[in-house]
């Protein structure tokens, strides 16, 4: 967990930015739902389990309270791929994520019927890839 770096890493960014929007959230993990980032602007239904959002309004900018209220709730879900999906098309100068990636990203196929089969991770835990050609688009949408 990167929970005890939290407060410094933010003080830092603080430190070069003051203006700076900090949004923080639960596991650096990025879930894709048959090419689609689940919770992000293209998906369609729910995956995963909710994690509240651990950003602080307080301390943001107008526009960065304003993102805040009109995506949190869709991304609690998503983590930070959802997180990555809707800040994409966003007027911010940067985007900057501090992580220890142990959770990495998990892509998943569904099936007309059961369980989600998962065709690809790459996070510390395990290493699956399956993946054919049409199962990278949201990655090269983001690139």
């Amino acid at each position: 967990s990167m929970r005890p770096y939290l407060a410094k890493v933010e003080a830092e960014i603080r430190l070069q930015f003051p203006d700076a929007d900090v949004f923080r959230f639960d596991g650096a993990r990025v879930v894709v739902v048959d090419g689609e980032v689940a919770n992000g602007k293209g998906f369609d239904g729910n995956f995963g389990t909710s994690h509240p959002g651990q950003s602080e309004p307080a301390g943001m900018t107008l526009a960065g309270r304003r993102l805040l209220d009109r995506i949190d709730k869709r991304c609690e879900s998503g983590s930070l791929g959802a997180w990555i999906d809707w800040l994409l098309p966003e007027d911010y100068d940067g985007l900057v994520v501090f992580s220890d990636f142990q959770d990495g990203v998990r892509q998943y196929r569904k099936p007309a019927k059961g369980a989600p089969e998962l065709i690809y991770a790459d996070g510390s835990r395990r290493s699956v890839n399956e993946r054919k050609e049409a199962d990278t688009r949201w990655e090269k949408a983001w690139l």
